[in-house]
């Protein structure tokens, strides 16, 4: 589910998946790997774009501007293999979600998206 949400994300963008990956992040994270990327080289959406509270941002890259080399931040799932002398970093995504990955947030954000490409952009606006 959670690659199918990376998926659903690069569909509602209109973007490609041979030159872009999908990296689900928090605000802070998505802040620090998109200054890394420079402008043009990303496009990021944003739970709260939905009115969800949801506390994630899937952040859309070009594969090519990643960073290369040791991630910003390191954890859980961000290496392949740890021997005494070396580290093998995870590709592109997994290099950029160090950590426990929210996976129900962004399952629950690909659905809204799912939702306002069906019901249009007013999907999860309040009512007042």
């Amino acid at each position: 589910m959670f690659e199918h949400a990376r998926a659903i994300v690069l569909e509602y963008l209109g973007l490609d998946a041979r030159k872009y990956t999908v990296i689900f992040c928090s605000p802070h994270r998505a802040e620090i790997l998109t200054q890394l990327l420079g402008p043009g080289r990303f496009r990021v959406l944003s739970s709260e774009d939905f009115h969800l509270p949801l506390g994630i941002r899937a952040v859309a890259a070009e594969k090519r501007a990643l960073p290369s080399g040791v991630p910003f931040q390191t954890g859980g799932g961000t290496v392949k293999i740890v021997s005494p002398d070396s580290v093998l970093w995870a590709d592109a995504p997994d290099k950029f979600e160090a950590g426990t990955p929210m996976i129900i947030n962004a399952i629950a954000l690909a659905r809204a998206l799912q939702l306002v490409k069906s019901f249009g952009p007013g999907a999860f606006a309040p009512e007042y």
